[in-house]
This record gives C-alpha cells, sequence and structure tokens, in this order.
C-alpha cells in the first residue's frame, strides 16, 4: 500500500514537472516573421542582374529555377531582359501575398515592383521565415492575371483566375494587385489601376 502510494505520487511530480518544464509554445497568429527581408533579397538579386553579374544573380536563384536554366552559363543570356523587366530605377518593392504558416517553415513572399502607380514587374521569394534564411528568388511567374475595374472592396474580377481564389491587396495608390497560385505551384500576378 505504501508503495503504490509512493508510485503514485512520484507519478505526480513527474507530471508536475514535465507540465511546468514544457515550453511555451509561440502563436502563429500574428502572421510569418521576417518576411520583410525579402525586399532585400528582391533588391539584391536585380542590383546583380542590372549589373550583369550573372554568378551573384545565380547565387540568389532557387533551386527549382536553377535546375530550369541548368547552369550560369545558360542564364547569363537572359540578364539582358531580366534587367528590362525590371528596369524601374525608381521603383518600390510591395508585398503583394504572403504564404507561410509562421517561423521556420516554407515561405514565399509574391512581390510587385511599382514605379509611378504602374506594377513594372513582380517575383517570388522563397525562404523559410527566419533571420538566417534570406530566401531565393523565382522570377519565373505564370502567365499574368487580366483584372477588370477594382470594386469599392479592394478587390477585381479575373478573367483567368482558372479556378484559383485570388488573393488581393489594394496600394495606397488605389492600385489592386491580384495574385494565385496555379496548380503547377507557380504564382501569377495581376493589377488594375483605379477607377476614377
Amino acid at each position: 500500500m505504501i508503495v503504490a502510494a509512493g508510485l503514485l505520487v512520484v507519478a505526480g511530480l513527474a507530471w508536475v514537472v514535465v507540465e511546468v518544464q514544457r515550453p511555451a509554445r509561440g502563436c502563429a497568429c500574428t502572421g510569418a516573421p521576417y518576411v520583410a527581408e525579402a525586399d532585400e533579397t528582391a533588391a539584391a538579386f536585380v542590383a546583380a542582374v542590372r549589373s550583369n553579374d550573372a554568378a551573384g544573380a545565380w547565387a540568389r536563384l532557387t533551386p527549382e529555377a536553377q535546375k530550369r536554366r541548368g547552369s550560369v552559363e545558360a542564364f547569363s543570356p537572359e540578364l539582358p531582359e531580366l534587367a528590362r523587366r525590371f528596369a524601374a530605377e525608381d521603383g518600390t518593392w510591395h508585398q503583394a501575398y504572403v504564404r507561410s504558416q509562421g517561423y521556420d517553415t516554407p515561405t514565399d513572399v509574391v512581390l510587385v515592383l511599382v514605379s509611378r502607380a504602374a506594377v513594372v514587374s513582380a517575383l517570388v521569394v522563397h525562404g523559410n521565415a527566419t533571420r538566417e534564411d534570406p530566401g531565393r528568388v523565382d522570377p519565373d511567374l505564370g502567365e499574368p492575371l487580366r483584372l477588370g475595374n477594382p470594386t469599392a472592396d479592394g478587390r477585381a474580377p479575373v478573367a483567368n483566375a482558372d479556378g484559383a481564389n485570388p488573393a488581393f491587396t489594394q496600394l495606397e495608390s488605389g492600385m489592386v494587385i491580384a495574385v494565385v497560385r496555379r496548380s503547377d505551384g507557380r504564382y501569377a500576378v495581376g493589377s488594375a489601376a483605379p477607377v476614377s
């Protein structure tokens, strides 16, 4: 009887110790941390592209984007077209969409480059939402989305969403940006100017 009571007390203490020493769980409800660095990653990629630094731009590509190209040498001829695509010197990056489950999980940040109230181009930064992982760039997007006139709630009809639910972002200028992730995993982006 005393042994059984002693085991019960020891078991109860062990349970309390486990409960007390359990690490606190963070709440993922505040969104993914460390996605602001995606802007810097995009800017570094574009700077390498603009300066015709194939090795620097290559180092910032996702492994999937590198695989589609094969080698730095095969990628190098793309630099002039990419430089034209990201030519807006006065452009600013805007996060149009973030897909994440929180800290240290696969995270996609769709960035659009906006200049003079017009979307110039877009790219996706893939990372893990940690301070140590600045992410890598995939400049290959799906067919651009075709948007109709924006509505008062910051949305717009999308002609070619292909069954995907678009995510919408409205900039201070009133421009509406739509993003979808297509069935092949690629993101597609489109924009519509506000109706005056």
